[in-house]
């Protein structure tokens, strides 16, 4: 099985959601890599029989991961949120070096020692936002030697305002609904400040798409530790009435972490809410993943920069911008001698941004899937 005059790289891949498929079934195109992939269910390995580089293994528990890790050579992590920091823990305490796309809330520096004494590295928010965002920041920042100025706006959504919230589930809702309650931390007058993420509803015109509405998100995460600026600050996209229609809903409560008893069961009432956005907001429809970004440079330089993904339906945009960028970077990790030891923040790939920017294009279906614009004055 792994025979042959190239040794293979062994990767581990715990996740088989939307974005663990997707970032598998790009790698598994490359035949000097084999594969395990992991979940918690069974029915996930007839998902993988049509690989002959894959062997899929149930566990029943992330300790069950232990045995295994020792026998590979990148650990990639696509699980929930709040599973996510388990995982990193798990692999600073293996030694093995990681890649992240979960939006873990805790601080991924907490294990930035640990990660050192194993001599590994550990890439957190490996994803598209945060992710290829933070890439483009790092980019920007070195290329103006500083910033004044960083907007970045981000959102996946429908092609069209579509009924009852201008938005439809294509990757995890209880990570969806997390963002309307997090709260977010931006940058004002060069300190950071936390907001709450439906307080303000902003208005943004983005070229040859149109308008849309834009609430505070919590994705500068590692670049607040890393970038410095003036004004920093990360907006979510959505349709007009969207928002309006979120605050009712944390208004009512759906959103709280309270749990609730129905009968004889105990459910907290954010993963009722999120179980029933999966069931009713499954729609047939196109989506776009969009990144926009703004800056001004410390010598007042301008810049802008548009990347749109474009989904089909059952191929959606915003778990395939996701898992290219979350391949990608699994890809340069392997292919590059990245000297850095702990964590490294994909801010910190700035320098390889022309990399990620072909690997945009490569692992699109179509080159009319996708759209890429930059502009500097």
């Amino acid at each position: 099985m792994l025979s042959g005059e190239v040794k293979m790289k062994i990767i581990g891949l715990v996740g088989l959601g939307r974005v663990g498929l997707k970032a598998l079934d790009i790698l598994t195109k490359r035949k000097d890599l084999y594969f395990y992939g992991f979940d918690i269910d069974p029915s996930k390995k007839g998902l993988l029989a049509k690989y002959d580089n894959v062997d899929f293994i149930k566990i029943s528990d992330i300790k069950d991961l232990r045995s295994y890790l020792s026998k590979i050579d990148l650990l990639m992590s696509a699980v929930p949120s709040r599973e996510g920091y388990k995982i990193a823990t798990l692999a600073s305490e293996v030694c093995v070096d990681l890649v992240d796309v979960s939006f873990i809330s805790e601080d991924p520096y907490t294990l930035n020692r640990a990660f050192i004494d194993c001599d590994k590295i550990y890439i957190p928010d490996a994803g598209y936002a945060p992710g290829y965002s933070n890439i483009v920041a790092g980019y920007l920042n070195k290329k103006f030697n500083g910033l004044k100025i960083l907007e970045i706006y981000v959102g996946g959504i429908p092609t069209e305002n579509i009924p009852p919230l201008g938005y439809f589930v294509t990757w995890s809702a209880e990570d969806l609904l997390e963002e309307y309650t997090r709260p977010a931390r931006i940058v004002i007058n060069n300190k950071i400040v936390y907001v709450d993420p439906l307080d303000k509803i902003g208005e943004v015109s983005i070229p040859g798409l149109g308008s849309f509405q834009w609430f505070y998100s919590d994705g500068l995460r590692t670049m607040l530790r890393n970038i410095s600026a003036e004004i920093m600050f990360e907006a979510t996209l959505r349709w007009h009435g969207h928002l309006d229609k979120i605050r009712v809903l944390r208004e009512l409560g759906f959103l709280d972490r309270d749990a609730i008893d129905i009968d004889t069961h105990s459910v907290e009432i954010i993963r009722l809410t999120s179980r029933i956005f999966e069931k009713k907001l499954r729609k047939e429809t196109k989506d776009m993943a969009i990144l926009y970004v703004k800056a001004l440079g410390k010598n007042y330089e301008k810049y802008e920069e548009l990347t749109v993904v474009y989904g089909e339906v059952g191929d959606y945009a915003t778990p395939r911008f996701t898992a290219i960028i979350f391949a990608s970077i699994a890809e340069l990790l392997i292919e590059r001698d990245l000297k850095r030891r702990g964590v490294l923040a994909p801010e910190e790939l700035g320098d390889y941004i022309d990399f990620f920017r072909n690997k945009l294009v490569q692992y699109q279906p179509s080159k009319n899937y996708i759209i890429m614009r930059f502009s500097m004055s």
